[in-house]
C-alpha cells in the first residue's frame, strides 16, 4: 500500500504488524529494501502442533504482532517462512478488528474472512501536503477551517499537518460555525426529545 503524496498516514496506533504461521518471520518496511524494515515480527508453533494454540492469542505461538512507527506513508512486507507444511501470512492490520483463529494456519480462512483486504486504519491532517501548522493556518483567517466558536487547532500527531477538535466539555463538529455545543446543549436536546416522545 502507497499512500505517499496523498493527506493519509497509516495509523501507528490503530494497526499493528501482524504474521500468521509456524516457523514464520516477517518485516515491514516503506521501501522496497529489506535493509530499511522498520519492525520485524516472528510467529512459531511449539513442534508444528496447531493443536497447542489458542484462538484470541497473538504472542508469538502460531501469531504475532508488534507496533509500526507513527507517520508511515506506504508499507512493503518481506517474510521468510521456515515452513512449506503451513500457510503464512504478514499484513498491516487493524488491532482491534482482529481476533486470531488457528484455523488460519491450515487453510485459507484468513483470506477468506477479510476478502483478502485485511481492514487498516488510515489517520489524516488537513494541510499534511504543504506542511502546514496550526500556527501557519491561522495565519491565513480566510482559509482556517476551525470555525467553531469552541474550537481547537491540533498539530498532527502523525507528522506533518494539523487538524480541529472541540475543545474539552464540548462536542459536534469544530468545521462549522457553532458547531461545537456543550454538555448542556446535549443533555436539554435529549431530554427534550424524550419530553416530546411522551406527549
Amino acid at each position: 500500500m502507497d499512500l505517499e503524496g496523498s493527506i493519509f498516514r497509516l495509523s501507528g496506533t490503530a494497526n499493528k504488524f501482524t504474521v500468521l504461521g509456524c516457523k514464520t518471520l516477517a518485516y515491514i518496511g516503506d521501501t522496497d529494501n529489506i535493509t530499511s524494515y522498520t519492525a520485524v515480527c516472528g510467529a512459531t508453533c511449539k513442534d508444528g502442533n496447531l493443536s497447542l494454540l489458542t484462538n484470541g492469542s497473538c504472542e508469538g505461538i502460531g501469531c504475532c504482532r508488534t507496533a509500526i512507527p507513527r507517520g508511515l506513508e506506504n508499507y512493503r512486507v518481506w517474510f521468510k517462512s521456515f515452513s512449506t507444511r503451513r500457510c503464512s501470512y504478514a499484513a498491516l492490520v487493524e488491532a482491534s478488528n482482529f481476533t486470531f483463529s488457528s484455523t488460519y494456519l491450515s487453510s485459507s480462512a484468513f483470506v477468506d474472512a477479510y476478502g483478502g483486504r485485511a481492514p487498516l486504519v488510515v489517520d489524516w491532517a488537513i494541510g499534511t501536503l504543504q506542511g502546514e501548522t496550526c500556527e501557519s493556518a491561522r495565519a491565513k483567517p480566510e482559509s482556517y477551517p476551525c470555525v467553531s466558536n469552541d474550537s481547537l487547532c491540533v498539530d498532527s500527531p502523525i507528522g506533518r499537518g494539523y487538524f480541529c477538535k472541540c475543545k474539552k466539555g464540548y462536542q459536534g463538529n469544530p468545521y462549522l460555525p457553532y458547531g461545537c455545543k456543550g454538555r448542556f446543549f446535549y443533555l436539554f436536546q435529549v431530554r427534550l426529545v424524550s419530553l416530546l416522545h411522551k406527549t
